[in-house]
């Protein structure tokens, strides 16, 4: 089963307020007043002098069980959140693998599922290393062994699989989102196994819903109706694949935990004043213990 192995996390030391970026992001007072009061979001990271490929590395370097080990990674996935992270044809990726010696390993990116798409790049990486287990691999680029064989000869800790996630905040778009955040800069990184004994991903599931895509915004007002049962259908199916408890009561909270939090984030994000936000100015801490004592 997929699992993480090592995880890193790299965060710029200098912190820039929300009201100093209020006028290059062309924020109203409301909007700030709700970023703060509402999401908690006060300030955001900002390491202006290290580039895509320096982010990346820092949160590399965190990764001490990648040292010694790189001769067992076969996959490096770059998870993006936002399409275009350097302008053509600076290529991080590529970079920070011949850097850290990975230039054996096949590298590709994963992107167009904005802020998910690190999830995704987890399962992809698992399905791809447990793929490469069911049959005898190849010689191992660094050592000549073979890896990881059905017969249990060869490398007993098998393939892993580098999952590097971090951008600049280059353009507008990758400096806020309407009514929901303004983004930072920071980068993290991992190392995925193919059956791990902890840390492991559970279930995996996904709703890509492109028909909501719209540059004209006519599909949002059917957004607004859809998304929240949508986003609830598809947590409670990571639930079915988990394995966690199917009976009434628990999915029932689980949904109007979702929903309810999605209601309050709705109304904020069209308010004017502070008096047209939800008087619940923060979503609950949901908590959920069985019947008894």
């Amino acid at each position: 089963m997929t699992a993480l192995e090592a995880v890193s996390v790299y965060l710029p030391p200098t912190r820039v307020p929300i009201e100093s970026l209020a006028g290059p992001l062309g924020l109203t007072g409301m909007q700030v007043r709700l970023f703060r009061r509402f999401h908690g979001l006060g300030e955001v990271g900002r390491d202006p002098d290290t580039s895509p490929y320096g982010l990346l590395m820092k949160a590399a370097a965190g990764l001490d069980a990648l040292r010694g080990q790189e001769h067992r990674v076969r996959y490096v996935l770059y998870a993006r959140a936002m399409p275009v992270v350097a302008p053509y044809p600076v290529n991080p990726l590529h970079e920070v693998c011949r850097a850290l010696g990975l230039e054996h390993a096949l590298a590709f990116t994963v992107t167009h599922q904005s802020c998910a798409s690190g999830l995704l790049a987890i399962d992809m990486a698992g399905r791809l290393l447990a793929a490469d287990t069911a049959a005898p691999g190849p010689a191992d680029p660094g050592t000549g062994d073979t890896e990881n064989r059905p017969d249990g000869t060869g490398d007993p800790a098998g393939p892993l699989a580098l999952i590097l996630a971090g951008e600049k905040a280059f353009t507008h778009d990758a400096q806020v989102f309407a009514d929901t955040t303004v983004f930072g800069e920071g980068a993290s990184a991992c190392l995925v196994s193919a059956f791990g004994a902890r840390d492991r991903l559970l279930a995996y599931a996904s709703n890509v819903r492109g028909d909501f895509d719209s540059a004209t915004g006519e599909n949002d007002a059917r957004l607004q109706r859809e998304y929240r049962p949508l986003l609830a259908e598809v947590m409670l199916q990571a639930l079915d694949e988990a394995g966690l408890p199917n009976d009434e009561p628990f999915r029932e909270a689980v949904r109007e935990h979702v929903e309810f939090g999605s209601r309050v984030a709705q109304q904020n994000s069209r308010a004017e004043t502070d008096a047209d936000l939800h008087p619940i100015r923060q979503v609950p801490i949901w908590n959920w213990r069985p019947v008894g004592p």
